[in-house]
């Protein structure tokens, strides 16, 4: 018993001379899966971002159901487009490797997006980018090697662009911290007295105040030793000379200062704290390094953290470090 043309024992057969006719099937399944991810994304995309923000891979799982049943349909649309759409089972397969590729391809955009704000593109281009990494794999996947080449190289066109790009503009550091801050004499100065843990920072009016707890029962300077920075005090005298410290008493507390060019740094403690701790307190304010300075500060609203990589592994960190 003959079978009929285009067949293999009852099923479709792909012939690859006749793949140039193929354009409606291969169009149809790339242009189909970037409208569907756009609508998975509109649809459950917050219930995704709700699953890596609360560190759930079964949260993140449950949003890609959606998607993955919408990318079946358009592959069972578009079956002839490709070999693993023609057969269901294969189909399964082809639906979960663009889901889930397609995902990590829209997350590393989003970071991408992230990475460039402030100045990056407006709302309207960050949403309609989202499919472009389903539609990339998609057309990698289809079965004409011109589409393939095409789509490999303008994946990695874009990962290299998407690599780049964030870091011509300016980075998070910790000079723009401080300048976002305003802080006195554009300064953070910074003690590590022993038995202490990290300072927290307050803004009071023109004051940048340091206030220290201690670790365990041990208080040798106080139970909240503090150090201020401060323009210079109208009422200290006009001879101090900058890096002298000079004592002064405030509602029974010791205080130390230091005057510097423009500001001075102040260590207030109790008057139970010996003059010579707190004198010594004070003497060992320094500059705080980077990691301290980004501890203590918010970031600038104009900086990022700029590497895209490195922000990409700290995002998917979130769901394999989750426990």
């Amino acid at each position: 018993m003959s079978t009929p043309p285009g067949t293999r024992e009852g099923v479709p057969v792909i012939n690859s001379t006749r793949l140039p006719r193929r354009w409606p099937a291969l169009v149809g399944q790339i242009g189909g899966v970037w409208l569907a991810a756009l609508v998975a994304f509109a649809g459950t995309g917050w219930l995704t971002l709700l699953g890596f923000y609360l560190k759930s891979p079964g949260l993140v799982a449950v949003s890609l159901v959606g998607p993955l049943l919408i990318f079946f349909l358009v592959a069972t649309l578009t079956r002839t487009a490709g070999l693993l759409t023609v057969r269901w089972l294969p189909r399964i397969g082809w639906a979960l490797l663009v889901t889930l590729v397609g995902t990590l391809g829209a997350v590393f955009y989003l970071e991408v997006l992230e990475a460039s704000g402030p100045g990056g593109p407006g709302k309207v281009v960050g949403f309609v980018g989202i499919g472009l990494p389903f539609a990339l794999l998609t057309a990698v996947l289809v079965r004409h090697w011109v589409v393939q080449v095409v789509a490999v190289a303008i994946t990695v066109a874009t990962v290299a662009l998407g690599i780049w790009l964030p870091t011509t503009l300016p980075p998070d550091d910790a000079a723009s911290r401080i300048a976002h801050a305003n802080l006195p004499g554009g300064v953070l100065l910074l003690a590590t007295p022993p038995d202490y843990g990290f300072p927290t920072l307050t803004r009071k009016d023109d004051h940048a105040v340091l206030e220290y707890r201690p670790k365990g029962a041990a208080k040798p300077l106080s139970y909240a030793p503090a150090l201020i920075t401060r323009p210079v005090s109208r009422d200290q005298p006009g001879d101090v000379r900058e890096g002298d410290l000079v004592y002064r008493t405030w509602a029974g507390d010791h205080l130390y200062i230091r005057r510097e060019q423009g500001y001075e740094v102040v260590a207030e403690m109790s008057e139970q704290v010996p003059k010579d701790a707190v004198r010594a307190f004070l003497a060992s304010a320094r500059s705080a390094t980077d990691d301290e300075v980004k501890r203590l500060l918010p970031m600038a609203p104009d900086r990022r953290n700029r590497d895209v990589l490195q922000r990409l592994g700290q995002t998917l960190s979130r769901l394999t470090a989750a426990r």
